[in-house]
């Protein structure tokens, strides 16, 4: 089952284009990312993270809706993924996934109305049962209210979470933590300290280091879902390989950065973020559980953060997803993001 073949057929500024499968979208990558950057989009809505998405097992069709086709990409796209599950059409957003924010790229009101209606009539042309899945998306983003409209009489549910972030307001790091924290961070050096145990940080943008030492930090990353009582998104082959070609794309495109922390000149932690405009996006982190006793991991993110905190062209650390808000270093803002379940 796949979605129906539409070709431009609506003149000015709503022209609509829809393609099929990951080539056919490629050719429009360019495009793509520079309307992404015009609507100020994070990296999950960018190409390198997109296509990733695309080549997620079970996908059988995918489709970019462009409006304002005629006048080049000026008006709004959107790229979906989707899949059947017990007979009902599963459509989702490419950007965002596995609980990171996600992105409706659209230049103004009008432009997302369009794309809405284009949407539903994608959606309305596939036989049988079809939902929609969009989020998350920030709750008062009056282009997802747009697009919304589109779809009246449809059932709607929806799920509200917060993205929190730290903003720069000051260049002491001390004064974002709380007191636990702080007392977690000091007990962590005293202990390096006692032990004899040397920490050194260490920070790459080279796309093909970053790259080489991936399948170490798949390890990682493994290591430490499974210490915690969790299955990891990297168990299964079609994981593994999403999330390496999505590092991949982002090291070669995006300037992603690798963070390292040495404990006596082993690997015990890392973060993988990258500086999008005056934003660092942290895409995650771990830790090495055989150096739990230091608290590599929080160490690691004290470090990442006062580096943000010193940088005058950086504003914001972004934490970039709502799973587990309690456990994280720091934050002192958040953005309200909304989950839409729409059922057709």
């Amino acid at each position: 089952m796949t979605l129906p073949d539409i070709s431009p057929a609506r003149s000015g500024a709503d022209d609509v284009l829809v393609l099929h499968g990951r080539d056919s979208i490629e050719a429009f990558d360019g495009a793509i990312d520079e309307l992404a950057r015009r609507c100020h989009a994070p990296v999950t809505a960018r190409w390198a993270w997109l296509r990733a998405s695309l080549d997620h097992d079970g996908v059988q069709a995918s489709a970019c809706l462009l409006t304002g086709y005629g006048a080049g990409l000026r008006g709004a796209a959107v790229v979906l993924h989707d899949v059947d599950e017990w007979g009902v059409r599963q459509v989702r957003l490419a950007s965002g996934g596995d609980g990171h924010r996600a992105s409706l790229l659209a230049v103004d009101d009008d432009a997302a109305h369009a794309l809405g209606e284009a949407l539903v009539e994608v959606l309305a042309a596939t036989d049988g049962p079809v939902s929609l899945h969009l989020g998350p998306l920030p709750h008062d983003d009056l282009r997802l209210a747009k697009l919304l409209a589109a779809f009246p009489g449809a059932t709607v549910s929806t799920t509200v979470d917060v993205i929190p972030s730290v903003r720069a307001e000051s260049r002491d790091i001390a004064d974002y933590l709380t007191h636990g924290m702080r007392r977690t961070l000091r007990k962590s050096h005293n202990r390096l300290s006692s032990d004899g145990v040397v920490a050194a940080f260490t920070a790459t943008r080279d796309a093909e280091e970053i790259i080489a030492l991936l399948p170490q930090v798949a390890a990682v990353s493994r290591e430490r879902d499974h210490a915690g009582g969790r299955e990891s998104l990297l168990d299964d082959e079609i994981g593994l390989h999403r999330w390496t070609a999505r590092l991949t794309d982002l090291a070669r495109l995006c300037h992603l950065e690798l963070n390292t922390l040495l404990l006596d000149g082993e690997p015990a932690a890392y973060v993988l973020g990258v500086e999008d405009g005056r934003t660092y996006r942290l895409i995650e982190g771990r830790f090495v559980m055989a150096w739990k006793r230091y608290a590599p991991g929080r160490l690691l993110e004290a470090h990442v953060l006062q580096r943000v905190l010193e940088d005058p062209d950086l504003d914001e650390l972004d934490w970039m997803t709502s799973v587990a808000p309690e456990s994280l270093l720091a934050a002192n803002a958040g953005t309200d993001v909304v989950t839409v379940d729409i059922a057709l």
